[in-house]
C-alpha cells in the first residue's frame, strides 16, 4: 500500500513539474523576442507552483497529522465574521458553484486558530465542488450547541457510498468520484480531522447515493486538548 501511495504522489507531483519545464523552456526559446508577451505561459506556471505548492503544504500537513504536532495560534474570534471572510475570499475560485453562508442567532466566540479554520472550511468547500455538478449551490451554515459550535458544509452532488464513509477521512483515500477525476492526493479530509482534532473538537459525515453530502464539524468554544485516538470518530458529539 505503501508503494502504491508513493506511485499516486509521484504521478501527481510530475504533472504540474512537466508543465513547468515545457513553460520555462518556451520562455526562454523565445526570450529573444520582445515583442512577444508571456503572459498566457506565466500563468499556466503560476497555477502548476500553486498546485505544487498545495501538494507539498498537505504532506507536510497530512505528516504533522501523523505524528500529532500540529501547532495551535488561537485566539478569541467571532465564527460567523471569520466564515464569512474566508467564503468571500474563496468565491472567486470556486466560481462555478453559489456559495451560501448562514448563521443562526445566539453563536458565542470561540477559541480558534484562524488560519487553521480557514483551511478547514477551504477543504470542506473544495471537497464539496468536486463531488457536485457545476452551478450546484454548496451551504455553509453555523450555529450553537453544545457548549460550542457547529459548522456544516452541503453539497447537493452524487453523494457518498455507505460503505466509503467510514473510510473518508484515512490518509490518501479518495472516494470513487474523485479517484477517477484523479484530483489532488487524497489528503484533505485526513488534515480536516487532524486540525479538527488538534481544537479539541470532532468531524462526521451524514451523505445519500444521488442527493448529496454534508460535513458537520463541531468546535469548542474553548480549546481542549487533542484527544489521542486511533481510528476516525464519525458520532456526532456527546
Amino acid at each position: 500500500m505503501r508503494s502504491e501511495y508513493s506511485a499516486v504522489i509521484a504521478h501527481d507531483l510530475r504533472a504540474p513539474l512537466h508543465v513547468i519545464q515545457l513553460q520555462i523552456a518556451a520562455l526562454l526559446r523565445d526570450a529573444h523576442d520582445e515583442v512577444r508577451a508571456p503572459v498566457a505561459a506565466l500563468r499556466r506556471i503560476q497555477r502548476s507552483t500553486s498546485q505544487l505548492s498545495q501538494m507539498t503544504n498537505d504532506l507536510l500537513d497530512a505528516t504533522r497529522t501523523e505524528l500529532r504536532r500540529f501547532s495551535l495560534e488561537c485566539e478569541s474570534v467571532a465564527p460567523e465574521l471569520l466564515t464569512a471572510q474566508i467564503v468571500d475570499q474563496l468565491r472567486p475560485a470556486i466560481e462555478h458553484h453559489p456559495l451560501e453562508v448562514s448563521a443562526e442567532a445566539g453563536l458565542s466566540r470561540a477559541s480558534l486558530d484562524p488560519l487553521r479554520f480557514q483551511q478547514i472550511i477551504t477543504n470542506l468547500i473544495e471537497n464539496a465542488a468536486k463531488q457536485s455538478a457545476r452551478d450546484t449551490p454548496i451551504s455553509i451554515h453555523l450555529a450553537p450547541a453544545a457548549s460550542g459550535i457547529l459548522l456544516s458544509v452541503q453539497d447537493h452532488g452524487v453523494g457518498i457510498p455507505e460503505d466509503e464513509i467510514p473510510m473518508l477521512f484515512d490518509r490518501y483515500y479518495q472516494a470513487r468520484r474523485s479517484r477517477e477525476r484523479r484530483s489532488g492526493l487524497g489528503l484533505g479530509l485526513y488534515i480536516v480531522k487532524g486540525l479538527v482534532d488538534a481544537h479539541g473538537g470532532r468531524v462526521w459525515v451524514e451523505s445519500h447515493v444521488g442527493e448529496g453530502t454534508t460535513f458537520y464539524v463541531w468546535f469548542p468554544a474553548e480549546l481542549q486538548p487533542q484527544p489521542q485516538v486511533d481510528r476516525v470518530e464519525l458520532g456526532q458529539p456527546r
